[in-house]
């Protein structure tokens, strides 16, 4: 399990809940508040917990394919709906590759994330 800071408060990815809303992700495909929700899972309730942390709203179709690092991060259901976005993979993560351009790129995709209503 990954401990550092990055992995585990940065976003990783993005995914759809059952509301059609949006999620950030930390490395461990956990909530990014997760460390605050673990504490909250001893006494909150499956569908309290559901709604604790950010949420994004209206994120779309093309918005969601430029965040992904690539095609390969683009998880679809059944249907052909994304519902799980990534922005980086092991090969670009920048705080192991440290290379200058896939700081840029993981940036530009938070930054179009961040164009996104929060609820």
């Amino acid at each position: 399990m990954d401990s550092d800071f990055f992995s585990q408060n940065m976003p990783y990815g993005i995914e759809s809940t059952d509301s059609g809303n949006w999620i950030a992700l930390n490395r461990n495909h956990k909530p990014l508040q997760d460390q605050f929700l673990s504490f909250v899972d001893r006494y909150a309730t499956p569908q309290l917990r559901h709604h604790l942390g950010c949420v994004f709203v209206g994120l779309k179709g093309t918005d969601l394919i430029m965040m992904a690092c690539r095609p390969e991060a683009i998880n679809r259901d059944p249907e052909g709906k994304i519902h799980q976005v990534f922005f980086y993979y092991d090969g670009s993560n920048p705080i192991n590759t440290k290379r200058s351009e896939d700081w840029k790129k993981y940036f530009s995709r938070l930054k179009l994330l961040s164009k996104h209503a929060v609820k």
